[in-house]
């Protein structure tokens, strides 16, 4: 019977040694990477890789720190992938870097600054575009280290781990102790299809379309600071090219600016159109590209300093573009539209409850063989998201219609454009003016979705504006969120139609 157990264990032995040959191994070999350290500030950790876990194993090493503490990325590379944050998730993203070695980053925050609510915000976990497929350079901040998923009960870590290419995880220690560690995150470049246009400014911007440059064929980007930054306006290629700049208030003036476009000299070349924000006299002014004044009107009672926004197009079919006016937060919902040729007033009306001061967005549109000149209308703060169609010879009422749900109070920005080409009616797009998902929704006329692109990754939370031209969307951030992001520009590119 000995005799017999003894062979079979060895026909088992050379089976298993057979077998081994046929089905590769990965090799978990040390290695160490040159790499930043992940994290800023004191951390403290040990290598407890391959230490017993509920079930498991550990698979990398916990750095230790205060909660919120920033995370930054331990080498150039593209995001892999990304957690979608939800209540009782552990929050989780990993980089790979151009090598193909991978760094997992687990348990980012999921707190409230200041709390334990787990509420699991994608802007108090993630930094700006920690996304997948998105590019990270070493030492930019990419997320706050936290407690989320099984670490509720441990201190605040980072488990960090190192994946190198087709193997599974190996020790980070020796490469965590190489590291070269800096005391503040590197500023990223601009990602791909992103345009900055007031470099880190965090506070946000307007942002039009319009072909203002003469010695160029189509359009170019318009923007305008917003409030905190100087009142000034950026001209840019649609590469993203500075192409010219100025001031349109005075410098002194912070309260931002809205920017539109229109032909109000019937010259052919689109002028800018500027309406003040909050904090002066509202005043609407119109300039050249390179900043020469054309006009200027104070569209509302003198003394009044809400703020203004501003839309343009052809409403009387002269030839010459007509603007169109809304007061921001603390005006009435007053629409009144100029004309073009000699700013005097041509039509006026309350495009919804003459008590309601949360301010409104507006939008315009010139007639086509269809359809009569539309003036759009969107509440802001504490509206809900009743968006209006009007007639601009009558202010009649030609449509109305709930963009989202009925019981978002955040106000919308609009724009309005023949985005779907395939069809004669313009589009209307609409998108979040605070605390909103990066959505711009594209609807028909009569209200009906035709699309929905991101602007940004979809958990962030913000306030932004919009611009529209055949074919194309373009996104910008106007209000900054809860946690800081700097303006960006990026085209919304859809032609799913």
């Amino acid at each position: 019977m000995k005799a017999n157990t003894a062979y079979s264990l060895s026909v088992s032995a050379l089976i298993a040694v057979f077998l081994s040959t046929l089905i590769p191994v990965r090799v978990h070999a040390a290695v160490t990477r040159q790499i930043v350290f992940p994290v800023l500030g004191a951390t403290s950790y040990s290598d407890d890789f391959g230490n017993a876990r509920s079930g498991h194993t550990h698979q990398g090493n916990d750095i230790f720190g205060q909660k919120g503490q920033p995370l930054i990325a331990a080498a150039d590379g593209t995001v892999e992938w990304v957690t979608t944050p939800a209540k009782n998730t552990q929050l989780q993203f990993s980089i790979r870097d151009d090598d193909g070695y991978s760094y997992w980053y687990l348990h980012e925050n999921n707190d409230a600054p200041g709390t334990d609510d787990g509420s699991s915000r994608g802007i108090f976990a993630y930094a700006p575009d920690v996304y997948r497929g998105n590019r990270v350079v070493a030492g930019q901040l990419v997320g706050w280290l936290g407690d989320s998923g099984n670490a509720e009960t441990t201190r605040p870590h980072l488990h960090f781990e190192l994946h190198p290419p087709g193997s599974d995880a190996v020790s980070p220690f020796k490469t965590l102790k190489a590291a070269r560690h800096i005391t503040q995150a590197v500023i990223p470049p601009a990602l791909e299809n992103e345009f900055l246009p007031f470099g880190q400014f965090s506070g946000g911007a307007s942002v039009a379309l319009g072909d203002v440059d003469p010695q160029t064929t189509g359009r170019e980007i318009v923007t305008g600071a917003g409030p905190g930054g100087g009142p000034q306006v950026r001209v840019m290629a649609t590469d993203g090219r500075v192409l010219a700049q100025f001031f349109a208030f005075e410098k002194t003036f912070k309260g931002g600016i809205d920017v539109t476009t229109g032909d109000v000299d019937g010259d052919g070349v689109e002028e800018i159109i500027v309406g003040s924000g909050r904090g002066r006299s509202t005043e609407v002014r119109v300039f050249s590209m390179q900043g020469q004044q054309r006009a200027t009107f104070v569209p509302y009672t003198i003394g009044f300093q809400a703020g203004v926004h501003v839309a343009a197009a052809d409403l009387n079919g002269d030839g010459r573009a007509d603007m169109v006016t809304g007061p921001l937060h603390g005006g009435g919902p007053h629409v009144r539209v100029f004309d073009g040729v000699d700013l005097h007033r041509l039509d006026q009306f309350f495009a919804y409850s003459e008590s309601f001061r949360g301010g409104i967005d507006v939008a315009a549109y010139p007639a086509t063989p269809e359809r009569p000149p539309l003036i759009v209308t969107t509440a802001l703060h504490g509206g809900g998201p009743n968006v209006r169609v009007y007639d601009a010879r009558d202010h009649s009422l030609v449509n109305w219609f709930f963009a989202g749900d009925q019981k978002n109070h955040n106000g919308l920005r609009v724009a309005m454009s023949d985005i779907d080409t395939s069809t004669t009616d313009p589009e209307i797009v609409v998108i979040a003016e605070i605390a909103g998902a990066p959505t711009a929704t594209v609807y028909d006329l009569t209200g009906a979705v035709l699309s929905a692109p991101t602007f940004l990754e979809p958990w962030w939370e913000g306030g932004y504006d919009v611009a529209a031209e055949p074919g194309d969307v373009l996104g910008v951030t106007a209000m900054p969120a809860q946690t800081r992001r700097r303006t960006t520009v990026r085209w919304l590119v859809d032609r799913s139609y």
